[in-house]
C-alpha cells in the first residue's frame, strides 16, 4: 500500500502553524492553573515541545524532500510566537536563540527518523 505524500510547502506551513498554535492552549491552561504568565514555558517543555516532535516525525514520514527542516522551523516559529505571547521572553535573547537551536537539533533528527521509517532515509 502506497502512502500519499503532500507538497513540501504544505509541510512547511503545518510546521510553522504548529509552532505558533501550540502556544494558544498552553497559555489558556497556564491561566486556568493560576500560574504567572511567564510560567507558560514549563508547559511548553512538557506538552508543547513533545507535540512539536510528534508533528515533525509525522511530517518526516509523510512529506517528500528535506524533511529535517520541518522540526526546527516549528521550534523557531514557536519561539517567535512566545516573544509576542509570553511576558519576559526575549530578555536573554542570545541565550534563548542558542537554546532553541539546541532543541532544533533533536527536532531535525526526529524528522529524519520519520523519513527513515518510511524507508527513504
Amino acid at each position: 500500500m502506497k502512502i500519499k505524500t503532500f507538497p513540501i510547502a504544505f509541510s512547511w506551513l503545518v510546521s510553522i502553524a504548529m509552532g505558533v498554535v501550540v502556544w494558544l492552549p498552553l497559555n489558556a491552561l497556564n491561566e486556568v492553573l493560576g500560574n504567572p504568565p511567564n510560567d507558560a514555558w514549563s508547559l511548553w517543555y512538557w506538552i508543547g515541545y513533545p507535540a512539536i516532535l510528534v508533528v515533525a516525525a509525522v511530517l518526516g514520514y509523510l512529506a517528500p524532500g528535506e524533511v529535517w527542516r520541518n522540526g526546527p522551523a516549528a521550534v523557531f516559529a514557536s519561539y517567535v510566537a512566545a516573544l509576542y505571547l509570553v511576558p519576559q521572553t526575549g530578555n536573554l535573547l542570545p541565550f534563548e536563540l542558542l537554546w532553541m537551536g539546541f532543541l532544533s537539533v533533536l527536532a531535525a533528527w526526529v524528522g529524519k527518523t520519520g523519513k527513515h521509517l518510511k524507508g527513504e532515509g
